[in-house]
C-alpha cells in the first residue's frame, strides 16, 4: 500500500506544479506583457534580443502569416530555401521580455510570497498558540 499512496501523492503534486506553471504565465502576461521583434530571415539577430528572456520564435510571411520554427528546418540548405520559397517566408519572428521589465515582475511575486508568509505564519501561531505542549 505505501507506494500506492506515494504515487497519489507524487500525482497531487505533480498537478499542483501544472497549475502554479499555468498561473505563473498568466501572472507575467499580467505585470510583464511580452514583445515581439520582426526582422528579415537572413539578417543578423538584433542586439535587443543579445539582453532578453526569448519566449517563442516563428518564421512569417511577408502577408503576416506565423509559421512554427521547424517548418522548413530540413535536412539540407537547398531543400529549406524550397520550403522557405514555398510558403513565401521572409522574416524571423520573436517574442521576448525584455530584462528591463523583470523588476517589476519580481518585485511584485516578492510580495505577494511576503503575503502569503505572513498570513501562514500568523494561521501557525493562531493554531499552536491555545494548545499545550
Amino acid at each position: 500500500m505505501p507506494t500506492a499512496h506515494a504515487s497519489t501523492v507524487i500525482g497531487r503534486v505533480g498537478k499542483l506544479f501544472r497549475i502554479g506553471d499555468v498561473l505563473l504565465v498568466a501572472f507575467a502576461a499580467r505585470t510583464a506583457p511580452s514583445r515581439l521583434v520582426t526582422y528579415p530571415l537572413a539578417a543578423d539577430l538584433p542586439t535587443r534580443l543579445s539582453e532578453s528572456h526569448e519566449m517563442d520564435r516563428w518564421i512569417g510571411s511577408a502577408d503576416g502569416h506565423l509559421y512554427g520554427w521547424g517548418l522548413c528546418a530540413k535536412s539540407t540548405e537547398a531543400v529549406s530555401n524550397a520550403c522557405n520559397k514555398e510558403h513565401g517566408i521572409v522574416n524571423n519572428v520573436v517574442e521576448y521580455l525584455g530584462y528591463d521589465q523583470m523588476p517589476a515582475m519580481q518585485w511584485t511575486a516578492a510580495g505577494i510570497l511576503l503575503a502569503a508568509t505572513t498570513v501562514l505564519t500568523a494561521f501557525t501561531v493562531w493554531r499552536v498558540s491555545g494548545r499545550p505542549l
